[in-house]
């Protein structure tokens, strides 16, 4: 049995603390240990042979997950159980992702699934445009009808002063533009601004290479809002350190 990876992360504004371990038990088969706080019920992850199983112990919330590749693209199929509900049996959801076109210049990738138990479908699509300089995502949402359009025009800059810039729109959050950054290689950093909250959320991730053996990832993230500007939310700390 080894140790793949350790993670901890802390909302300070819920005060809730998440922690995880990956392990490797055989060749094939990896587990994930999951709590949400200390002193609660774990929630186990099983990874076997493309095959991906979830346990809640709290909740009894059970799904297990398989791809399959195919020439043509990828199919997924997820069964979730919740709450062991075997009444609920079979209704899985159905995902397929496959190229229409594929090119240097133009490709264009469709991503459309169906879930049974909930009803609902989704239809996302990819257009890429120089080599993927130029990235156009559209999302649907059959539940949400026109309201639940959202799509994200991005520009690869490669530039020290920006990575990419980005454009996104849904009519539920309006409009917002997106500014990503690597002032190193070893630290990133992305802002997004959304012009109807008028509200400023930032993500930085340092990467310092290699300490004592393991590769640690440190994430901070926050929001600050006009109304609010000297009280920010949703401030996360986390650490990741692959073994």
């Amino acid at each position: 049995m080894d140790f793949k990876s350790i993670s901890g992360e802390y909302d300070v504004s819920k005060k809730t603390l998440k922690t995880a371990c990956k392990l490797k038990v055989a060749d094939n088969i990896s587990v994930k240990l999951k709590l949400a706080n200390p002193g609660a019920k774990p929630g186990i992850e099983v990874e076997y042979k493309g095959f991906e199983a979830t346990y809640d112990v709290k909740s009894k919330d059970f799904s297990i997950e398989k791809k399959f590749k195919l020439r043509a693209g990828e199919l997924k199929i997820k069964q979730k159980v919740p709450g062991l509900r075997t009444e609920l049996l079979p209704s899985p959801e159905v995902q397929w992702k496959s190229h229409i076109v594929k090119g240097r210049k133009f490709s264009w990738e469709v991503e459309p699934s169906y879930c049974f138990q909930a009803r609902k479908a989704k239809l996302d699509q990819v257009i890429e445009l120089n080599g993927g300089k130029e990235k156009l995502k559209l999302e649907f949402d059959s539940k949400l009808g026109v309201k639940g359009l959202v799509g994200t025009l991005t520009h690869k800059v490669g530039q020290s002063w920006a990575k990419q810039l980005s454009a996104k729109y849904s009519q539920a959050a309006g409009p917002s533009l997106i500014h990503e950054v690597e002032p190193s290689k070893k630290v990133s950093l992305k802002s997004t601004v959304g012009i109807k909250a008028r509200d400023l959320k930032i993500v930085a991730e340092v990467k310092p290479g290699k300490v004592a053996g393991l590769k640690p990832k440190i994430t901070l993230e926050g929001k600050v809002s006009a109304k609010a500007p000297t009280k920010p939310t949703g401030i996360v700390a986390s650490l990741h350190m692959d073994v």
